[in-house]
Order: C-alpha cells, then structure tokens, then sequence
C-alpha cells in the first residue's frame, strides 16, 4: 500500500516526479511543434518561418502544458492549449521550471545508496516498496528526506507557493 502525502505542494511533486518523461517529451513537443506562431491569442504577429517561430517559443518559454483524458482512458499532453481531448486532467504551469526541479531532487539523490534506491523505487519503477531490503521506517524516513528537499527546490524555483 502506498502512503499518499496529505499536503497539496507534496502531492504536486509527486506527480510530476512520476511524469517527468511525459512532462519531457510534451516540452520538446511544444518547442519543436508547428512553424505557425502567432495570432490573436499568442501576442505575437503570424511567422510563416519556422527557424523564426523555433527561436520566438524559445525565447518565450512554453508557460503550461495541459494533461487530457482521451477516449481510451489514457493521459495525453498537449502543450500551450489545444482543445482535442474531452477533459482536462491537469494543468502544469512552468514546466521547464518543474524539470530543473526534478533534476535537483535526482541530482540530491545519487550521491546516497539508499537515497537513490527509494528515489529509484519510488518514482521511476511504479512506486513500490516490494523486495527492498530497505527497513519499512527507513524507506519512509528516506521519503521524507527527498519530499523535502523536493519542496525546497520547488520553492527556489518559485512553482510552488509556501504560504
């Protein structure tokens, strides 16, 4: 059984943390998406180049992504706002912002054995705790060290509000 975190910046964390790759591609997506940029809604005017169009999302930064539910029950992403699936799951604002903290946090935990086997268990395998050899109150010690500092990079990144 898993323990889910009662405090809303911890359970956004997480989820981001188990959607890093997700988050990963749909930002690629977004950079490297369409040669059309502009229009009414974007602020900028209509740029047919698509070298120009590259260099203006750069320079913008891609502000949120949108997490759909598809007809199959599946999560899609769709970044900047297309309207093609029926209900929003979750927006992601920053996404770059919250991928420099998922480096953090997975940078924090590679210099300890253990750090990196719960971080490793945790959020990139399907978060268990089976056939560990990690103590039940250690593995959740180790937790709360990595949730904690994950919210301190949160923090620093200025994704997450502290009060």
């Amino acid at each position: 059984m898993i323990r889910v975190a009662r405090d809303e910046n911890v359970k956004k964390i997480e989820w981001v943390l188990w959607h890093e790759s997700e988050i990963r591609d749909a930002l690629e997506e977004a950079v490297k998406g369409s040669g059309r940029t502009g229009g009414a809604p974007s602020g900028h005017a209509y740029i047919s180049d698509t070298t120009a169009s590259q260099a203006i999302k750069l320079a913008d930064g891609v502000p949120y992504i949108e997490f759909y539910e598809c007809a199959r029950g599946r999560m899609s992403k769709c970044a900047g706002g297309c309207r093609q699936y029926q209900k929003c799951l979750r927006t992601l604002d920053n996404p770059s912002q919250w991928l420099s903290v998922c480096g953090a946090v997975a940078r924090y935990c590679e210099h300890d054995p253990i750090r990196r086997e719960v971080f490793r268990r945790r959020y990139a395998r399907g978060r268990t705790r089976r056939n560990t050899r990690i103590a039940e109150s250690t593995y959740y010690f180790v937790l709360g060290e990595i949730r904690s500092y994950a919210l301190q990079a949160a923090a620093q990144a200025q994704v997450i509000k502290v009060f």
